[in-house]
């Protein structure tokens, strides 16, 4: 029945998001920033990029029919991707949708996203740097002067 089958796709979709978030979360917990950038190409440029794949032989292998039948689901595939994004944010984990039609300005979009998302760490991970580096230093120190000990002076 397809109201039975589409029970069952919510379903398994409610799962699939509890899951991403429940992977975040592992993520935070273990130290790890986590930033989520959906790159948002257009319509119009999705098929100027396709046509251009078709009509240059050294990109041809990234072309397929696929492309241009999933190109006819486009506003379904919209919809999925506000779903899931909208599933899927948090406060801790949001997601940053960048236009991405221009190359340089996803690229600066993305470089300021990840400045902003980042430059509260600085100073932990800097500190954390030195120490680890102090550490290291001090136990290849010693290793040294072990090795300089153990030389035989024939």
């Amino acid at each position: 029945d397809e109201d039975d089958d589409m029970a069952a796709d919510a379903a398994e979709l409610r799962t699939r998001f509890d899951d991403a978030r429940a992977f975040e979360r592992i993520l935070r917990h273990g130290g790890i920033v986590v930033v989520k950038v959906f790159l948002h190409v257009s319509a119009q440029e999705q098929e100027r990029r396709l046509r251009e794949r078709m009509d240059d032989p050294a990109m041809t292998w990234k072309i397929s029919a696929n492309d241009w039948r999933a190109r006819r689901s486009w506003d379904r595939y919209m919809e999925a991707y506000e779903t899931t994004v909208n599933a899927t944010a948090t406060a801790e984990a949001p997601w940053a949708v960048i236009p991405a039609d221009l190359q340089w300005f996803h690229n600066l979009a993305v470089a300021e996203l990840l400045v902003e998302r980042l430059t509260d760490y600085r100073e932990a991970w800097l500190t954390a740097r030195q120490r680890i580096g102090e550490e290291k230093r001090d136990e290849a120190r010693q290793e040294m002067d072990d090795g300089e000990e153990g030389e035989s002076t024939d």
